[in-house]
């Protein structure tokens, strides 16, 4: 029988995976539980111990102290805060380490997987709503995107990339699966898959799109004997899966919108890929400026001004640039970047396949949105890079 304290975390593991997809207001009060759980463990030190030592752990921790040090220089404190309170799992990274078991993997998808499933449903409710508003009575929406989201509790810039690894993770059960076969399971799992890959074709982000077809290509790669033989099986299977996507009419427009926002870039900068790079070459001006330190953790909004060129100036301005990678060059400087970058080498070093894949997908998505910034796209990277990191500095949170 499973010490309290271990239960405890246990249960908080799976519930902050089932409430990812949701605000972080449900995700928070089980972080706490499993920080208090933590205290009370009977080898406690020893856990603490493994924290401290590993360079997997320590990665994570820097993340968030060098902007807790960026603070320092920050004029805007409120918006300093405000960033460090994004970052906060960052700093408790270690205890979901160490409490996440190796045995339990499959448990903490399955509830991750439930969660998403149950939000897509609201959000294919919400799709007919928006259909047929004359019919139905009103669903669970954000309000984002002037009320018109499908998605009941994010915005699609956090929906969609979480929408992505869960349609990767199901579709990596069913391709690669590590349980014995059971035709209800299977049959689950394909329900799952049909409801979550339905869900982010009709999902208003972009990044979903290219954030899964990254982890397409990765999970062809990872299902097949060889390197050559996942590449054959890329340029077979992309193809044909790309074509099929693309006669859905709400893929069509979200295609012909990106076409048109390239074509139309040096006559309409109006529009998210006009506005994500006037963003970016600002953020950039700004951070060769500031090369070395950057112009702090909560300073970017209120420096922003100063950077704008004249002939860019009837354009919005904005708290983050959209790039992840500027964001950190822009606040924090070489300073940030260089601990960012050993933050993503030491991911890669110690995580598993699907570790990887996910790390690669998020790299590529970050040029495009501010995604180890955001609440939810953040506390998604920690919690399966925790979960699916390899074992290696202590044995007894897990049972190879």
């Amino acid at each position: 029988m499973a010490r309290p304290a271990e239960a405890i975390q246990q249960f908080s593991l799976r519930s902050v995976a089932f409430f990812l997809p949701f605000t972080m207001t449900f995700v928070y009060p089980f972080c706490l539980l499993l920080f208090v759980s933590e205290m009370f463990q009977k080898d406690f030190l020893l856990r603490l111990k493994s924290q401290i030592i590993s360079p997997f752990v320590i990665a994570f921790i820097l993340f968030f102290i060098a902007h807790l040090i960026g603070m320092a220089w920050t004029l805007d404190v409120e918006a300093g805060l405000d960033s460090l309170g994004r970052l906060i799992p960052y700093l408790f990274f270690g205890i979901f380490w160490v409490a996440a078991k190796y045995e339990h993997q499959e448990s903490y998808i399955n509830s991750f997987l439930l969660g998403l499933f149950l939000c897509s449903i609201l959000a294919h409710y919400n799709y007919l709503y928006f259909l047929f508003p004359e019919i139905l009575p009103e669903g669970i929406l954000s309000g984002k995107r002037n009320g018109m989201e499908t998605a009941p509790f994010l915005s699609h810039v956090m929906y969609s990339p979480i929408l992505a690894v869960g349609v990767y993770l199901v579709l990596r059960q069913l391709l690669i699966p590590t349980d014995i076969f059971e035709i209800k399971v299977f049959v689950a799992r394909i329900i799952i898959f049909l409801a979550l890959v339905s869900n982010l074709l009709i999902s208003t982000g972009r990044a979903g799109f290219l954030l899964f077809l990254i982890l397409f290509i990765c999970l062809m790669i990872e299902s097949s004997k060889s390197l050559g033989r996942g590449f054959i099986k890329v340029l077979l299977i992309l193809p044909v899966a790309c074509f099929l996507s693309y006669q859905i009419p709400d893929v069509q427009i979200r295609i012909a919108a990106g076409i048109n926002d390239i074509l139309t870039f040096d006559k309409d900068l109006y529009s998210s890929l006009g506005l994500r790079y006037v963003f970016s070459i600002h953020a950039y001006e700004m951070f060769l400026e500031n090369p070395f330190f950057g112009v702090g953790t909560g300073d970017f909004m209120q420096e922003y001004p100063n950077y704008v060129i004249s002939s860019y100036a009837n354009l919005p301005y904005t708290n983050n640039p959209h790039n992840q990678y500027f964001m950190i060059l822009a606040t924090l400087g070489l300073f940030g970047a260089i601990i960012m970058v050993n933050l993503l080498i030491k991911c890669f070093k110690y995580g598993d396949y699907r570790a990887r894949s996910i790390l690669i997908g998020f790299m590529v998505i970050s040029f495009f949105e501010s995604y180890l910034w955001r609440s939810n796209t953040t506390m998604l990277f920690m919690f399966f890079m925790a979960i699916f990191c390899q074992r290696r500095s202590f044995l007894f949170a897990s049972i190879k």
